[in-house]
């Protein structure tokens, strides 16, 4: 028998690696890679924590509850590797929505409804440090679906070919 999971509750754990019971609750909230354009699904990607954890300083233990489902993305390994290493920033407003900063800074918001290239004031305000200022923009989007979106971006495939070759 398995018991029912609430995934309304904020959930942390103390140590670095997710445990089994935390992993579960994370893939509930993000089946699918929330890198951009991302369409895989599995259970055997990297949990990652999407602000750095900042671990033990010496003489001092790492701050309490980092790895929790407010700080974590099932990356597969290769956008894992992208993130880490090519200095992308990613931070999650709510279970299952993931807003991400590109290195050229363009900003990017992945739900479940895919990904959308949003401007630069709802991305820092979905980014910022006030709960209550990402809380806003979280319902402003919800209720205006667009809200914030760049116009005249391409959300599918993109082609090199301009118009006139069509």
């Amino acid at each position: 028998m398995k018991p029912v999971i609430d995934l309304n509750d904020r959930i942390s754990s103390n140590a670095y690696e997710h445990p089994e019971w935390l992993r579960e609750r994370i893939h509930l909230t993000t089946p699918a890679d929330p890198f951009p354009h991302a369409t895989r699904i599995s259970r055997h990607g990297d949990i990652d924590h999407c602000v750095p954890y900042r671990h033990d300083i010496p003489g001092r233990p790492a701050p309490p509850g980092q790895s929790g489902t407010h700080n974590a993305a099932p990356l597969g390994r290769y956008h894992h590797r992208v993130k880490t290493y090519l200095n992308y920033t990613v931070r999650q407003p709510r279970p299952g929505t993931h807003v991400w900063r590109t290195p050229h800074n363009r900003w990017l918001l992945v739900d479940e409804r895919g990904t959308h290239r949003i401007d630069e004031s709802l991305g820092h305000a979905l980014t910022g440090r006030s709960q209550g200022e990402q809380h806003l923009a979280l319902i402003i989007r919800d209720q205006n679906p667009g809200y914030g979106e760049v116009v005249g971006t391409q959300r599918g495939r993109s082609s090199s070919r301009s118009e006139d070759q069509r």
